[in-house]
């Protein structure tokens, strides 16, 4: 279970320099490839999040099961 809370805070990091990078392009809209730039870390931030909610899954399926093996 370590494992998936371990996972778990380097995706909301990842997450959280995703929300910094967006709020940096947000603030130079008008800078060389920004839009290009908030379509790529967008799409990021995206994948980010959908892996948060698996791994969110997945713990609370081993919270229902605690009978399996967590080491």
């Amino acid at each position: 279970m370590d494992i998936i809370r371990v996972n778990q805070q380097t995706v909301k990091a990842a997450m959280d320099e995703c929300a910094f990078e967006i709020n940096c392009i947000l603030g130079r809209p008008k800078a060389e490839g920004s839009l290009e730039k908030l379509d790529k870390t967008t799409a990021r931030y995206s994948r980010l999040s959908a892996q948060l909610q698996i791994l969110k899954q997945l713990e609370a399926q081993i919270e229902e099961n605690p009978s399996q093996d967590e080491s």
